[in-house]
């Protein structure tokens, strides 16, 4: 999960153009995780044997949810520099693919 998208690993075919439809667990620091759903739309895809690799790009999203997603990837960012203040759980993401 990136400022501008998504890589998703899929069970199912998509292809180039495809909406998803996303619902992504968020942490927020002091405060309780948010479900935030978003649309992207598949950039690019291809198998990977049994699986399906994607590039997702988010379509435009109101401020208001655009800085829930940025409080959620500042926490995970500075987690991985070595920041531990904020428990940071895996991010659950369910998506549906719209044709």
């Amino acid at each position: 999960i990136g400022r501008g998208g998504l890589g998703l690993y899929l069970r199912q075919e998509v292809a180039g153009g495809q909406l998803i439809l996303a619902s992504l667990h968020l942490i927020a620091k002091g405060a309780a995780a948010e479900d935030l759903k978003v649309v992207a739309r598949v950039r690019w895809a291809r198998a990977v044997q049994d699986l399906w690799m994607a590039g997702c790009a988010f379509e435009q999203m109101s401020d208001a949810r655009y800085a829930l997603l940025l409080k959620h990837l500042h926490i995970i960012e500075a987690w991985q520099l070595g920041d531990r203040t904020t428990e940071v759980p895996s991010t659950k993401l369910r998506f549906t693919v719209r044709e």
